[in-house]
């Protein structure tokens, strides 16, 4: 309606300007006498017109302001006390009429579309939404729709969120501090070095948290509590933790190896719970290699941030054999065991299996391998070599068979992983009453389940030598033949790259004791060997390749192109080898519906944090993806995306 009267006015203004027109070309180029008629006439359009103009603005303004008119002036008062404002819109959604708060505000909008003026009122009539919030000009508004109406109701929240903001802003926060290697590096050191890396490291903590305003108290040598609040907090967060790297460099600077695992737990207003969580959080980060953040807020999944050093080898002999002891135990008080694996087992897995068997074995406890799902390909070839042997050997059990077993004194153990999405029978995870995890991999996440007993060392480079080490503690002489040692030994093998990556003095004490057991390092080799076809597809996977910056590639595969997980992991083990390149990464379809990334690292770049990012996970240096109903173009676009933040980041 607003429109159409603009269109009438600029029509009659159009008509006196032709109408003045002719008047004058008629008296002035036509020579022709003009007469006191056409002037009045003239005269009184103009008159005409600009009371037709006053008359229609007053009338506008009339059909603004009527609250005042329909429910009385207290009515009107309570609006304006109470800052709510209506506005209603015609079937075209063009705005026909504002209340008084509006006007008053001078949002001059009648005659507009609503969805020009406000877009984040699209979902109202979309029924996507029954309330939506905007912003206009400093005003914070509420603004609702009754069902399919045509009056919009604007609440002002601005005081509200003012104060909301400020009452978050003060929620408490609580901190761990933890100094990861800080024991093992001062243990054997004398006084006058302790305290220059007291005074470097620990001080430059309290130097940072100091200059925040934030609570710092230290409870042990090692670590410290943290009492901050939600604005100091997200100030924290929008500068990247920058302590971490504080720390490090300082680190650095002083040959040691300590670094810093935090964790954060907020939006809670029960201290009890606050203290649990954050607890919760520490171990995760430290879990996960240190020089990271956990954060954990309630309600919500556990966040990390950093995580840019990769775990040192800081396990003692001392823990692997209290570990012996704990995971004998509950053997002995169990009628039977379980081993469970991953999907698409590989040799770690399997060697770890393996040797967890022989040592239940020997404690005299019934011991069952679940065996469901596909094998990895070269796995799978090496076992169907020697599948007579280890039936001979061993207890295999399928999916029918493993839940005849189970009953209310069954252990269950996870190994080479501790996530239930990941085993090849996550439903045996709901049916056992007890369960331990042995692995090597970094957590991302809390536990869906309760076990028992949780062994997991980040800085190890399998599970097989997680599980191999416990052998010297054990009672009983633990028997292996030289094939069991062999698929072990591969294992360990395929997860250090031959022993160029996550390698350390234990690695070789474990692969010395399975040497002991007959293990044939040629052999071992030969299983992992490809096939000519093979190395001309691995070849063409690393021809089409991607550079960024900080020595990071990315290669892929056309979507026409199904190659294995093992195929795409070892294509990224090549490209690892080549001189600059700090981290590789290798997307394919590895199925027709699902496309795998392989990452791998030399050390210099997180792998891990970067996969973790698509919801993928790993190791440090190694690491992967699988992600279903997705192009390899899809995963290389959210791949490159990620790791531009990531480098972002990291200036």
């Amino acid at each position: 309606m607003t429109n159409q009267y603009k269109k009438v006015k600029r029509l009659i203004w159009l008509v006196l300007v032709i109408e003045f027109i002719a008047l004058a070309l008629s008296h002035w180029v036509l020579r022709l006498p003009f007469s006191l008629v056409n002037f009045t006439l003239v005269i009184v359009n103009l008159v005409l017109l600009v009371v037709f103009i006053e008359f229609s603005e007053e009338y506008h303004n009339q059909r603004i302001l009527t609250i005042s008119k329909i429910l009385g002036k207290d009515a009107q008062e309570a609006f304006l006390f109470g800052e709510v404002g209506l506005l209603t819109i015609d079937h075209n959604y063009e705005i026909t009429w504002i209340s008084e708060l509006l006007y008053t505000r001078s949002y001059q909008v009648v005659g507009q579309k609503i969805m020009n003026w406000l877009p984040e009122t699209k979902p109202l009539f979309n029924n996507e939404a029954d309330v939506v919030q905007a912003t206009i000009n400093d005003h914070i508004y509420q603004i609702r729709r009754k069902e399919n109406g045509l009056t919009l109701y604007f609440k002002d929240t601005t005081e509200l969120a003012i104060v909301s903001r400020a009452s978050e802003d003060k929620q408490i926060v609580l901190g761990l501090i933890h100094f990861d290697n800080y024991e093992e590096t001062t243990q054997y050191e004398e006084e006058q070095r302790i305290a220059l890396i007291d005074s470097k490291i620990r001080q430059a903590v309290y130097n940072w948290a100091n200059e925040r305003g934030i609570f710092i108290k230290r409870l042990r040598n090692n670590r410290m509590l943290l009492v901050l609040n939600e604005m100091l907090f997200n100030q924290m967060v929008e500068e990247q933790f920058s302590i971490l790297k504080i720390v490090r460099i300082a680190s650095s600077d002083l040959d040691v190896a300590i670094t810093l695992s935090m964790a954060f737990a907020r939006n809670s207003l029960e201290f009890p719970e606050l203290e649990e969580m954050v607890n919760g959080a520490l171990a995760l980060a430290q879990s996960r290699g240190g020089d990271q953040v956990a954060i954990k807020t309630y309600g919500e999944d556990v966040i990390y941030m950093g995580g840019n050093s990769e775990a040192v080898e800081k396990r003692s002999k001392v823990r692997a054999r209290v570990m012996a002891q704990t995971l004998k135990e509950l053997i002995n008080q169990s009628s039977n065991v379980l081993i469970l694996g991953h999907k698409e087992m590989d040799f770690d897995c399997f060697g770890a299996a393996v040797v967890l068997s022989r040592i239940v074995m020997s404690a005299g406890v019934p011991v069952s391998i679940v065996m469901h799902g596909a094998l990895e390909e070269k796995l799978s070839m090496a076992y169907h070599e020697k599948r007579d042997l280890f039936l001979e050997q061993h207890h295999f059990v399928q999916e029918h068979e493993t839940y005849s077993l189970i009953n209310d004194r069954t252990l269950l153990v996870m190994v080479d992983h501790h996530l239930a999405s990941q085993s090849t029978l996550p439903n045996l995870l709901e049916k056992v009453k007890k369960i331990c995890v042995i692995d090597h991999h970094r957590r991302n996440q809390d536990f869906t389940f309760n076990p028992l007993l949780v062994y997991m060392e980040t800085a190890a480079s399998s599970t097989t030598e997680m599980i191999a080490e416990l052998i010297p503690y054990q009672q009983r002489t633990i028997e292996m033949s030289a094939d069991e040692a062999n698929f072990a030994l591969t294992g360990i093998l395929l997860d250090t790259n031959r022993f160029r990556t996550r390698t350390g003095s234990r690695t070789f004490e474990v692969a010395a004791l399975l040497k002991q057991y007959g293990a044939d390092p040629i052999v071992c080799d030969g299983y992992l060997k490809e096939n000519f076809q093979d190395f001309i597809l691995k070849s063409k996977m690393i021809q089409n390749l991607k550079r960024f910056d900080r020595g990071i590639v990315v290669a892929s595969m056309p979507d026409d192109t199904i190659v294995s997980r093992a195929m795409i992991s070892q294509a990224a083990n090549r490209l690892i080898e080549v001189k600059e390149v700090e981290a590789a990464f290798v997307i394919s379809k590895i199925s027709e519906k699902t496309v795998g990334v392989s990452a791998r690292s030399n050390g210099n770049v997180n792998v891990h944090v970067i996969m973790e990012k698509m919801s993928g996970g790993g190791h440090f240096a190694a690491a992967a993806l699988q992600r279903e109903n997705s192009s390899v173009e899809e995963v290389f676009t959210e791949l490159e995306m990620v790791i531009e933040q990531w480098l972002a980041q990291e200036v």
